[in-house]
């Protein structure tokens, strides 16, 4: 080990006591791995809003990745399972930790932070991916923290029992973000962060729970700019339902099962989950565990709020990929287009302009082209941990273009404009006819309208 890792202290003391962190694959950078952020949602606190951690006493041992939420396991041979799943965690209902990758464990930089928030459909993902590292944002001077939240039924059952008992029900996945990003405000200074500068970004369900963030007044005021990734359009599948809708898909899956409230805190959490989601799914329902309009972190639904220019007005970059449009696409309207009505909102409702993007580089390897998710081996530069890499094997422009989005990424971070003096010039999004980062092996702005942009 070189003599300079030696003198790291792997060492720090956030608010709620000491953890201690192990090198990355470059010693110079640490690791947090598994630092609670709220209290286990287990017991009582099952379907319950996320709490805050206990302070615990001596050092914590944060050196190992930690449970992922309960979930639906990858088919074996799928292709996502291939993709990014090979190798499953462990899940547990308790799961709420966050990961963090720092060049700083002195606590004397205030570095820029991305927060990010796994896809996987509100039901499947979990933070430390093969496909997400830190490595490549802090060469850039940038902290990564990755976040678990809820999923599926812990993360979005509602009921109108539990509305009764609480006040509430639905959101547990989305107050858990909040909690984190209320955790990572608290603490940046420790691991060398800068509180004022927490950029949030998400790919897929984790866009579309970005986008909640933009919306909700609890988030106001935890971070200053937003990535958007391939989470669909204005008016795209997945739109926040209100409260109601998710009562009553709760009730009759819960009554689909013959479960009272009393028994659904009880019961084992394997087989709570299992059964709630099947029969939840079995009900014909629309997007069953999403976020929901519940007055509390949602005030109004996604189409609504971003028409009527009631979002956080802080900096955006966002974007699709080519093979989105299987998923959002199913009126023939092209991703770019919906993409393109969130600039056009921010222009008429007198908000910041955003940054729009669209990735179609064909992964080698199969037939599967850009698809759902292939951005996110360039984005956090780990291209070599992707089974393509070996058999047929990425090319150089392959490795360019991830390391123009990395660039891009870190440069918004830093300033809220993704330019830099490395790569092409990004304007922001000017209304219909406007330009559109186009990232493929040659990174260019093309208009809106343009053929290239056809799906």
């Amino acid at each position: 080990m070189p003599k300079y890792a030696k003198s790291i202290n792997r060492v720090i003391k956030v608010k709620q006591g000491y953890i201690r962190g192990v090198p990355s694959g470059n010693p110079a950078y640490t690791v947090f791995k598994g630092v609670p952020y709220a209290k286990p949602p287990v017991g009582q606190y099952r379907f319950k809003h996320a709490q805050a951690v206990d302070n615990w006493e001596g050092i914590r041992d944060c050196t190992s990745f930690p449970n992922i939420s309960i979930q639906n396991p990858w088919e074996e041979g799928s292709f996502y399972q291939k993709e990014f799943f090979c190798d499953p965690p462990r899940m547990n209902e308790d799961c709420l930790y966050l990961n963090i990758w720092t060049s700083d464990t002195s606590g004397t930089k205030r570095m820029p932070i991305l927060f990010w928030i796994h896809g996987g459909g509100n039901v499947a993902g979990y933070s430390f991916e093969p496909e997400f590292d830190g490595e490549a944002f802090l060469r850039r001077g940038c902290i990564l923290v990755t976040i678990n939240y809820r999923l599926g039924v812990y993360g979005f059952f509602a009921h109108p029992e539990l509305t009764k008992r609480d006040g509430y029900s639905g959101n547990y996945g989305l107050s858990d973000i909040i909690k984190a990003l209320e955790w990572v405000n608290e603490n940046a200074p420790a691991f060398g962060g800068d509180p004022d500068n927490i950029t949030v970004f998400g790919q897929s369900a984790g866009g579309g729970l970005t986008k909640n963030l933009l919306m909700s007044k609890k988030a106001k005021g935890l971070y200053k700019r937003a990535i958007v990734q391939s989470s669909g359009g204005i008016g795209s599948p997945g739109m926040t339902a209100a409260l109601s809708q998710k009562e009553e898909i709760g009730k009759k899956a819960a009554d689909a099962i013959g479960c009272t409230l009393d028994e659904m805190m009880h019961a084992d959490a394997f087989e709570l989950y299992k059964k709630l989601r099947t029969a939840a799914e079995e009900s014909g329902a629309r997007g069953p565990f999403s976020p929901c309009v519940d007055g509390l972190f949602l005030e109004d639904g996604i189409y609504e709020t971003f028409t009527q220019g009631k979002y956080h007005d802080v900096d955006i970059m966002m974007g699709c990929v080519a093979g989105d449009n299987s998923l959002f696409g199913r009126d023939g309207v092209k991703m770019t287009r919906r993409i393109a009505e969130f600039g056009e909102n921010a222009i008429k409702t007198g908000h910041k302009p955003m940054y729009l993007y669209y990735f179609d580089r064909m992964m080698p390897g199969d037939d599967a082209g850009a698809f759902h998710s292939a951005e996110l081996w360039y984005v956090f530069g780990t291209l070599d941990r992707c089974w393509r890499a070996i058999e047929p094997g990425f090319t150089a422009g392959d490795w360019l273009l991830s390391n123009a989005m990395t660039d891009y990424w870190c440069a918004f971070a830093q300033t809220g404009d993704p330019n830099n003096a490395k790569q092409s010039k990004w304007q922001p999004y000017k209304g219909f006819g406007g330009r559109i980062m186009h990232m493929n092996e040659r990174i260019i702005a093309e208009n809106d309208d343009s053929d290239i942009f056809a799906l």
